[in-house]
């Protein structure tokens, strides 16, 4: 008769960094600490166009408490919690983007004048996602979110990296 062995188990925590071993989970990297930044950005979704893409815009700000030159230009990189099949931005702003991945940059470069301090601006972009819930039948995807609550929905964008010029 063989006999029960109670296995060993290992405390792995400091080796996998708060990622579930094995779970094979995408981990999601925090949202920036925008409080050091002479820039603040964020973004939100403003409207889910029957199911085609989701109109996000993001909202930035400059403001220079240290009274420095002005910032001629602005790159964010965002992360979202979703695969994305498409991104659309107007030519003024530079997109990195590679379709299905997580994260995309987008760029402004202000010609003359450049940020002045207290400047605020927005800017849309139209965002196809990649999730279960809208994959069409000619398999297609779409928008997240509700067409009445398009905020309200568990695919989220964070902003992960702000770079000044």
């Amino acid at each position: 008769m063989k006999q029960f062995v109670t296995p060993d188990f290992v405390d792995i925590d400091d080796l996998v960094e708060g990622v579930y071993a094995g779970s094979g989970d995408i981990p999601t990297p925090p949202p920036l600490d925008q409080s050091e930044s002479n820039w603040k950005v964020s973004p939100y979704y403003a409207a889910h166009n029957s199911g085609s893409h989701t109109d996000a815009r993001f909202k930035f700000s400059y403001t220079d408490s240290q009274g420095r030159n002005p910032s001629c230009g602005l790159s964010v990189t965002f992360y979202a919690n979703f695969d994305i099949s498409d991104i659309q931005i107007s030519s003024d702003f530079q997109l990195d983007f590679t379709p299905g991945s997580r994260t995309f940059t987008i760029t402004y470069k202000q010609p003359n004048p450049c940020f002045n301090n207290g400047y605020n601006g927005d800017k849309d972009f139209q965002i196809t996602a990649i999730v279960p819930e809208f994959h069409t039948e000619d398999g297609r995807y779409g928008a997240v979110g509700s067409s009445s609550d398009p905020s309200n929905t568990p695919y989220q964008l964070s902003v992960i990296d702000i770079k000044e010029y």
